[in-house]
C-alpha cells in the first residue's frame, strides 16, 4: 500500500491498483528544449476557466516541471518536495489542493516500476506524440545525429524533426 496526495489528503492505496506509467525512465527528449501545448484545448479547459490564478500557475509550473523529470511527464508523489519545485511553503500548496481546481488537478498517481508518482493524462497523451516524432530511443541517438557535423540543410531538418 501507498499514500495518494493528489487531493492534499493521505489516503492509502492497494499497488495493484495503479496503473504502470508507459514512459520509462530511459525515455527521454533530450532534443526537446520546448513543448507542444494544445492552446485552444486550455482555453477552454475547466481548469483554466474555474480556477484561481495561482492554481493556474502552479499547474502549469507542474506540467513544465513534469517534462524534466524522470520518467518523463512524471511528478513526484511528495507534497513536501512538489512545494519545493513550485518554491512555494507545503502549507499552501496542501491548502490550494483543497480546492476543486487546485494545483494538482487531475494529477493521478501511477507506478515507476516500484515508485509511485503522478501523472495527468494530457501531459502523457502530448509526450507519447514527442516521442513518437522524435526519433529518439532513449540512447540519444537522433540529439547525436543532428548534433554531429554536417550540411547545414541536414542541422536544419534535425532541429524540424525530419531526417
Amino acid at each position: 500500500m501507498t499514500a495518494g496526495i493528489a487531493t492534499g489528503r493521505l489516503a492509502l492505496v492497494d499497488m495493484s491498483e495503479i496503473e504502470e506509467y508507459p514512459l520509462t525512465r530511459g525515455d527521454r527528449l533530450n532534443s526537446h528544449f520546448f513543448m507542444v501545448w494544445e492552446r485552444r484545448r486550455w482555453l477552454n479547459s475547466d481548469m483554466r476557466l474555474k480556477g484561481r490564478a495561482e492554481c493556474r500557475a502552479l499547474y502549469f509550473d507542474l506540467i513544465n516541471i513534469a517534462c524534466d523529470q524522470s520518467p518523463v511527464g512524471t511528478i513526484p508523489n511528495d507534497m513536501e518536495v512538489l512545494a519545493k519545485l513550485l518554491m512555494i511553503s507545503e502549507s499552501e500548496l496542501r491548502t490550494l489542493c483543497q480546492l476543486e481546481y487546485g494545483p494538482l488537478h487531475k494529477w493521478q498517481p501511477c507506478r515507476c516500476g516500484d515508485e509511485v508518482r503522478l501523472m495527468h493524462p494530457v501531459v502523457l497523451d502530448m509526450l507519447i506524440e514527442a516521442v513518437s516524432q522524435s526519433g529518439e530511443d532513449g540512447s540519444g541517438q537522433h540529439r547525436q545525429a543532428c548534433a554531429a557535423p554536417a550540411h547545414h540543410s541536414r542541422r536544419s531538418s534535425c532541429r524540424n524533426g525530419q531526417e
